[in-house]
């Protein structure tokens, strides 16, 4: 019964989302402007210093910082739960996702998007036309005063909150491509009630997070006061660096002893190790093509290295080019993302025999999609893709690379089974 009703309510959705995705997005995003609004003016509105009529030590700018702070965040999460369970935008994405040719592809794909710039635009038209006074308080706190009028706080909104606006809707849109790149076009379909997730969580946001603000949004202010301070950034940007230098220097320590081991390893049994292109360099950022090529037992093997710099991190290969690093948090029976990052791996070796691809150091977990292709016996053939994920183990096919960690890329290398046929 309940295949059946979702088999007629997904074939529902694809005659109206086009209409959907099109026109009503305008309702959308008017909709998605005032709930933004109340959620805003109901965080602050109980705050206990917001009235200089009755407060004796008014403080402007504790104010207006607490308030664009409140403002930021409610922003933040209604714009965060809208672009989530946006239904016709992830089947369209789905359906056909932009291919990633550099590392900036998915940020110009967003700024080109419908959905994006529909956003942009009741951002941008809306608070003309509102009689909303929420905006007042960003402006006031960056050009440090009040008294402006109406024209003067928009035109001051255009140069401070809403570029601030629009980075968080690119920040929440990478993110959600991120997530619905994993998935099946039948998953994308098959998630309903999509508008029934966007009231709850905004019901909460509007009313638990409006009445918590009162209790905490004042601390605000006193605790930025400890910015103040030159030792507090010393102890924040040293813990930071810390732990930035702490996992490369680790990472550099085990590249360095495979590189080592490598080149002593082919120099013992005569094989032809070329120059290593910067061997460290893909600690710090993607670096395109491969790095070193081994010439044994009459092959070519064309070798690329790749960093997990958090060995916590899950590894995950997407397609025949990239994937990415995601560190998670269990809760209960679930997992939440907490960090994603991409990667680059794909690489072009028309010289080579085979294409090897290194991951020094090596995380404990490497997963890859698993994708399979059917053939129908009437001559025609049927692509169908699996997002099912496959863990992937030293010598495991990924994507027409064999992927290794540094140890056992030598220790295969000695036995001569460098390359792995996919399944």
């Amino acid at each position: 019964m309940l295949d059946a009703f979702n088999e007629r309510l997904s074939a529902i959705n694809q005659k109206i989302d086009p209409f959907r995705y099109y026109v009503l997005r305008l309702l959308r995003v008017f909709v998605f402007y005032h709930a933004f609004v109340f959620a805003a003016e109901a965080s602050i509105s109980r705050m206990p210093f917001g009235n200089p009529d009755i407060v004796s030590e008014y403080n402007p700018f504790r104010f207006h910082f607490a308030s664009t702070f409140s403002i930021v965040l409610v922003y933040a999460m209604v714009a965060g739960i809208f672009i989530l369970y946006d239904a016709t935008a992830r089947r369209r994405f789905v359906k056909a996702p932009p291919v990633e040719t550099h590392y900036f592809s998915e940020h110009l794909g967003i700024l080109r998007s419908y959905e994006f710039l529909c956003h942009a635009a009741a951002m941008l038209i809306l608070p003309l036309i509102s009689k909303s006074n929420i905006f007042a308080h960003p402006v006031c706190l960056f050009f440090g005063r009040e008294g402006f009028s109406e024209m003067g706080i928009y035109i001051r909104y255009l140069l401070t909150a809403f570029p601030l606006f629009l980075l968080i809707e690119i920040m929440f849109r990478l993110r959600t491509r991120t997530f619905w790149r994993e998935l099946r076009a039948d998953e994308a379909i098959d998630m309903h009630f999509d508008l029934i997730k966007i009231a709850l969580i905004w019901v909460l946001i509007a009313f638990v997070y409006g009445y918590i603000a009162q209790f905490y949004l004042p601390a605000i202010p006193i605790a930025l006061g400890f910015f103040a301070y030159p030792i507090t950034w010393v102890i924040i940007l040293g813990v930071l660096f810390g732990i930035f230098l702490f996992r490369r220097l680790r990472a550099m320590k085990i590249r360095k002893k495979f590189i080592q081991n490598l080149r002593q390893f082919c120099k013992e049994y005569h094989f032809e190790l070329s120059h290593i292109k910067h061997p460290y360099l893909s600690i710090f950022r993607n670096d395109r093509g491969y790095h070193f090529t081994v010439k044994a037992y009459g092959k070519t093997y064309a070798c690329k290295m790749l960093a997990a710099i958090s060995k916590d991190a899950k590894m995950i290969f997407l397609d025949e080019n990239m994937g990415y690093f995601k560190t998670e948090m269990k809760v209960k029976n679930s997992e939440l993302t907490l960090y994603r990052k991409k990667f680059y791996y794909g690489f072009d070796a028309p010289d080579a025999d085979h294409k090897v691809l290194i991951v020094s150091p090596a995380p404990h977990t490497m997963l890859a999609v698993n994708t399979k292709v059917a053939f129908a016996s009437d001559g025609v053939t049927y692509v169908k893709e699996s997002k099912d994920f496959k863990y992937v183990d030293n010598a495991t096919n990924v994507f027409g690379l064999t992927v290794f960690s540094g140890s056992a890329f030598i220790n295969a290398l000695e036995r001569n089974c460098l390359y792995v046929k996919p399944e």
